[in-house]
């Protein structure tokens, strides 16, 4: 068979593949489910741990059903190689770490982060696949502010009432990573917006950043202010592609809908939110400065290994009287991976970011906002192994819900079952 006429057969395969493999769909429904609940982890916990990681694991194993009976269909992408490497850093860190538990959790970590890494490259491959992928994030997004409203309105604080005057999704999560996820979840609404197919979906994506924005608000965390900041560049990074009278309707809503923000939030909150700056120039951040020297002193006397994945919050505890993270993921990865860890982990963002220079627009320009917020995000928080750290790169790598996929490329499945012909 000519390679043409092979890949013309492959083609229409794939265009059967939707009804006659059941199993897939069905996998890649899961996958959504598990994107959804990503912003909702804190909202269910329980003996069995946060409400991601169980349906996690029934999409895993839908999913790992669906590859034993229809085989693995496509290459693995190389962001997904440097998520591999890192995790097997992590892993081999076991050896030389101070703390084996601490370890031995990132370790259970990384595998099954990489494992999403490996599934959502697996199924998301169509653009319109994609696009639900993203839409999903979307959804939990929005979803989670509605938690962070609910927990405003009941006076809920976050973390047990640890946070005073702060509201996340649960009790148990941390308010911080919460606004984050919500500057995510407010670029990838846009970007959704921008290539809407129905009237009625682009001003639903269009109103969820307004949402989103608020919950952010009520979180108080000056730090996730200032990565919604950076997330906002999607829209000029994007306006190019707005229809003239979406462009009328932003400038006209816009003002009205930071009025309302600042009459919805409590004084204190705009209060505290507004000494970002001064904390910037003046301020320790919170103790950060702290945390981010004894970090670097950590780097610096073992700058090949550092002292095992997980274990930096040891070295913080005894340095400054409580354990805590870095506060700084590179810093983190680099105190407890050393340059190993680091090298990989700063090789993912790099082919995450020359995958996103290939997207044609307006594509390119959500996935460089998208990459850009992720890399101010990773400076205030110690999210490494954060399941959105790892979300947002390989959708990248991906081509998000552009048609044409930078890395992505087609694989016969390998299967004993004969060609089904097609009748003309």
């Amino acid at each position: 068979m000519s390679g043409a006429a092979g890949l013309a057969a492959w083609v229409m395969r794939d265009d059967r593949a939707a009804s006659a493999e059941p199993l897939r769909r069905w996998a890649a429904w899961a996958l959504e489910i598990f994107i959804l609940t990503i912003p909702l982890e804190g909202l269910v916990t329980g003996s069995f741990g946060r409400l991601a990681r169980l349906v996690g694991f029934a999409a895993f194993g839908v999913a790992g059903l669906a590859i034993a009976r229809h085989g693995v269909r496509r290459r693995i992408p190389a962001v997904a190689w440097a998520f591999m490497a890192f995790t097997a850093v992590v892993t081999l860190s076991w050896f030389w770490t101070i703390s084996a538990d601490a370890t031995l959790q990132r370790i259970e970590t990384a595998v099954q982060l990489v494992v999403m890494v490996l599934l959502l490259n697996e199924f998301g491959d169509t653009a319109q696949q994609r696009r639900r992928f993203l839409g999903a994030f979307v959804v939990g997004c929005v979803a989670a502010s509605v938690a962070v409203f609910r927990a405003a309105l009941t006076g809920a604080g976050a973390g047990g009432g640890s946070y005073s005057g702060r509201f996340a999704v649960g009790e148990s999560s941390n308010p911080n990573s919460v606004g984050a996820v919500m500057a995510f979840g407010s670029a990838t609404s846009w970007y959704l917006a921008v290539i809407g197919r129905t009237r009625l979906g682009r001003r639903v994506a269009f109103a969820a950043p307004v949402l989103m924005v608020v919950a952010l608000l009520l979180t108080a965390s000056r730090g996730a202010l200032i990565v919604m900041i950076v997330a906002l560049l999607v829209i000029p990074l994007t306006s190019r592609s707005l229809r003239p009278r979406q462009a009328v309707a932003l400038l006209l809503v816009a003002p009205i809908a930071a009025t309302a923000m600042l009459l919805v939030i409590p004084q204190t909150t705009i209060e505290r939110l507004a000494s970002t700056g001064q904390e910037l120039e003046s301020g320790d951040l919170n103790l950060r400065r702290q945390l981010w020297d004894v970090a670097i002193e950590t780097f610096v006397e073992q700058p090949i290994t550092g002292v095992g994945a997980g274990a930096s919050r040891i070295v913080i505890g005894r340095e400054v009287g409580r354990e805590a993270g870095a506060h700084d993921a590179f810093l983190s990865i680099a105190a407890e991976t050393g340059v190993l860890g680091l090298s990989a982990f700063l090789t993912m963002l790099g082919l995450a970011a020359l995958a996103a220079l290939r997207l044609p627009a307006p594509h390119r320009g959500a996935a460089i906002a998208l990459l850009v917020t992720l890399f101010v995000a990773l400076v205030p928080l110690h999210v490494e192994f954060a399941k959105t750290t790892w979300l947002i790169p390989v959708l990248v790598s991906m081509g998000l819900a552009s048609p044409r996929s930078p890395t992505l490329r087609v694989e016969p499945t390998f299967s004993a079952r004969p060609a089904v012909p097609v009748s003309r």
